[in-house]
């Protein structure tokens, strides 16, 4: 960082005689200096108030990648439940899966395929589903607790 220089008034005058335009001349040079000073300040000021605003920032980012990571998580093990659910006939009926969702052709390079409108259904029914089991599975075991008095 440069070294600040202050004008010493009286010695401006006492350099120039009293001349005024001279003396003039002096003060506009200090005049831009301090204009450029003061708009290095502001500038900085600006930058401040940004950076102490960086850690709060980057604290909700945080945040909304975990929760994103753990959506993700979620819907992997649903998607990867009812795929394998779809491989067992006995459990299709309970997940209201119509067919095989795990096609296997021999002749294919890729052998797995989910139809995308029985992808779509199976998801929207399945939180139902697993509500209403919930709820009768508590009742069974706990008859008391949905007593309406």
């Amino acid at each position: 960082m440069e070294g600040v220089y202050f004008p010493n008034i009286e010695d401006i005058f006492e350099r120039h005689n009293n001349n005024k335009t001279k003396i003039i001349d002096e003060f506009y040079h200090f005049e831009e200096m301090f204009r450029q000073t003061f708009q290095e300040l502001t500038s900085l000021k600006e930058k401040m108030v940004h950076l102490e605003q960086l850690p709060y920032i980057v604290e909700k980012q945080k945040e909304e990648v975990k929760l994103a990571k753990q959506k993700a998580t979620h819907y992997e093990n649903l998607y990867k439940s009812l795929i394998l659910t779809s491989s067992f006939s006995h459990l299709r009926d309970f997940k209201n899966i119509q067919g095989d969702l795990l096609q296997f052709n021999s002749g294919k390079a890729d052998h797995m395929t989910v139809e995308e409108n029985k992808f779509n259904k199976i998801f929207s029914s399945v939180n139902q589903i697993a509500d209403e089991d919930s709820i009768q599975n508590l009742t069974t075991m706990f008859p008391d607790l949905f007593k309406k008095d």
